[in-house]
């Protein structure tokens, strides 16, 4: 469901998943898993779950066969791309466990139908620090926040989002680390920062600007 890959436990009764708890033994996570991995058993079985084809109509939902709905939705992309145009069609892509591999087939599918608009969860969340990161360090980093003397959390929150790094930085807590968290809300990673700078929705950019000031004007950028 992420691509923090932290290892899991299942737990089986009647052929049926029960239980799902953190591996203690994963090197990632260390026992500890999030309220979006261990609640993911109740979608498992949910009676909502979508497990076939099914057709909007005058008289609601109704189950179409499988080669039918291919059939359909291949159609009316070329329908589509003969009115508007090719790039008129974009291509998404969903997160989760082998997402590497779902983006290389939606990148094929798009090349296939000649569109170049394609997104994904990382076009919103992973675009900006993957440009960043590639532009200052040739790759991407893994922050060190059990050795760190100072950590920064901007717009994220570890304690729900990555638990593993909560517990990365505890350890680096009891070493003298400190942490500053910068959001629009008191999250649970500003319960545990040594401070808290709350900042109105949309500003981030003005922030971010007037730190590269004062570090130039204080001569701290070589």
């Amino acid at each position: 469901m992420c691509g923090s890959g932290c290892g899991i436990e299942v737990q089986i009764e009647d052929n049926k998943l029960v239980r799902i708890s953190g591996d203690k033994d994963n090197h990632i996570n260390r026992g500890r898993i999030c309220i979006k991995g261990s609640s993911a058993v109740t979608w498992l079985d949910s009676p909502e779950r979508l497990r076939k084809p099914l057709k909007r109509t005058e008289n609601g939902f109704v189950e179409i066969p499988l080669e039918q709905a291919m059939d359909e939705i291949a159609d009316k992309i070329k329908e589509l791309q003969e009115k508007y145009g090719k790039q008129s069609v974009a291509g998404w892509k969903g997160e989760g466990t082998g997402f590497d591999q779902n983006e290389a087939l939606m990148r094929r599918f798009n090349n296939v139908i000649g569109s170049p608009n394609y997104f994904s969860n990382n076009t919103q969340c992973n675009n900006g620090r993957y440009v960043a990161f590639y532009l200052n360090y040739g790759c991407w980093p893994q922050a060190d926040f059990r050795n760190t003397k100072l950590a920064l959390f901007w717009g994220t929150n570890s304690p729900a989002a990555h638990s593993y790094w909560t517990q990365d930085l505890n350890e680096g807590r009891e070493k003298g680390a400190k942490s500053i968290v910068i959001d629009v809300r008191y999250n649970e990673q500003a319960r545990i920062a040594d401070l808290f700078v709350p900042i109105k929705p949309g500003t981030d950019a003005v922030l971010g600007y007037c730190v590269i000031n004062q570090m130039i004007e204080r001569n701290l950028v070589n």
